[in-house]
């Protein structure tokens, strides 16, 4: 009872189910007693009551919806009118509102245990524990990533493209992912993690919807920058306008609705969330400082087609001069999780790595929580046997992952829960 007092969703939550008790009790039982029975007691006591709770319900919804900046024709008006009738507060509390209140309360957990977490350090954080050490400019278009018009997304000669095996789901969105290096300086290989990235490196992510996807046009959602200045990661975002030729830099996240078909071939309706800088900090924190995810060396190591012939990216790179690995260095490699030739338990744990370790590992947000999702892992020390049913319930229910994405990733879920299959029921489930 207590979660639905600490926010707005929440009040609104129980107002509605209080109001839809009320509607039942007064439309299925009080109205029969009176014109059946002639007893017409129940419903002057009940009726002023549901009276002010309707009110109140009507009231609250619409200031929610603008607080929470709700879309009025797409969630707003049904939830006002849920209270018109019978059972309606409790449908649109199951398909609308439990999912908006998870989605706060999460927030409020992650910022929570943020906060703890800067609090309870025995030597107070650096300021890179929280804030960048440089400015970032209001404009994409400044840091010239691109050649020619931007939405074309054409990279510049010295912005290279990174290719990897296994990708992160964000409500399907296509991605394009470029490095660019300062003149004359290379990734230098240091294990099969991330490389050492020189000074002054930029990591650019962009995430897109296909024309495809649309039915109509190419929509080019946000660009995410990843630099490093002073031996220390900087983040920022930066959401496309609507004229696709620019994009603005924002810290506060932002919500861009689009609707496209998934993968299964149904319409989907997305509000796809921009991140805060906040929600950029949680995933791309490693103990103290931010640093890049998916660029891992055995993420990297994969055929790529250059000029319609398959050679491996690393080699390529190589070539091109861009990294550095001896002869006698090798490279582990990690699987695609859509690759169906590769054994479910690789899959799976490829997929781990990608979507839920950069949160769950020694040395992320959510390290405290006793599961090690990363790759390299051994199996023992994950601690997936003792919470499977925990990690695909909350999946399923899109519990998890807390922030990126708004949709459930069907084809993923279906990796995880058919690797579940094949684990041993831990004794204490």
């Amino acid at each position: 009872m207590k979660k639905f007092f600490t926010t707005n969703i929440g009040r609104l939550r129980l107002l509605g189910i209080l109001e839809g008790v009320s509607l039942l009790i007064l439309v299925f039982i009080a109205v029969p007693l009176k014109y059946f029975a002639g007893y017409s007691n129940l419903v002057k006591m009940l009726g002023p009551i549901h009276g002010a709770l309707f009110l109140l319900f009507v009231f609250n919804s619409v200031s929610v919806g603008i607080q929470e900046r709700w879309k009025f024709w797409k969630t707003t008006w049904k939830v006002v009118i849920s209270c018109l009738i019978p059972f309606g507060t409790f449908y649109i509390d199951l398909s609308i509102l439990a999912k908006l209140h998870r989605e706060k309360t999460a927030k409020g957990l992650l910022f929570l245990i943020m906060l703890i977490g800067l609090v309870g350090c025995s030597n107070p954080p650096s300021e890179h524990y929280y804030k960048n050490n440089m400015d970032f400019p209001k404009k994409l278009s400044a840091f010239k990533i691109f050649e020619g018009p931007m939405s074309q997304l054409k990279p510049q000669k010295n912005a290279h493209l990174l290719q990897l095996s296994s990708t992160l789901f964000t409500d399907y969105t296509e991605k394009q992912r470029l490095l660019i290096l300062p003149p004359n300086t290379k990734l230098v290989f240091d294990g099969h993690e991330l490389p050492n990235f020189p000074e002054g490196t930029i990591i650019a992510k962009t995430f897109y919807y296909s024309a495809h996807q649309t039915g109509e046009n190419q929509k080019i959602i946000e660009t995410r920058i990843l630099k490093k200045n002073a031996g220390f990661w900087n983040v920022a975002t930066y959401v496309w306008n609507e004229n696709q030729d620019d994009a603005d830099l924002t810290y506060d996240g932002a919500t861009v609705s689009v609707t496209v078909t998934n993968p299964q071939g149904e319409s989907k309706d997305i509000d796809y969330k921009v991140p805060s800088g906040e929600d950029c900090f949680v995933c791309h924190r490693s103990e103290k400082d931010l640093t890049p995810i998916g660029p891992k060396f055995r993420n990297l190591n994969r055929s790529i087609s250059i000029g319609g012939t398959a050679v491996s990216q690393l080699e390529y790179f190589q070539k091109q001069g861009l990294i550095d690995i001896a002869a006698h260095q090798s490279v582990t490699k990690l699987p695609s999780y859509s690759d169906k030739s590769v054994p479910i338990e690789q899959r799976a744990r490829a997929y781990f790595e990608m979507n839920c370790a950069h949160c769950h590992n020694s040395n992320g947000f959510a390290s405290g929580f006793g599961l090690d999702l990363s790759y390299e892992t051994s199996y023992g020390k994950t601690g997936i046997l003792t919470r499977k049913t925990n990690i695909t319930h909350r999946m399923t229910i899109h519990d998890m992952p807390k922030l990126g994405t708004t949709q459930v990733d069907k084809e993923g879920l279906k990796i995880i829960q058919k690797y579940m299959a094949t684990l041993k029921v831990a004794p204490s489930e």
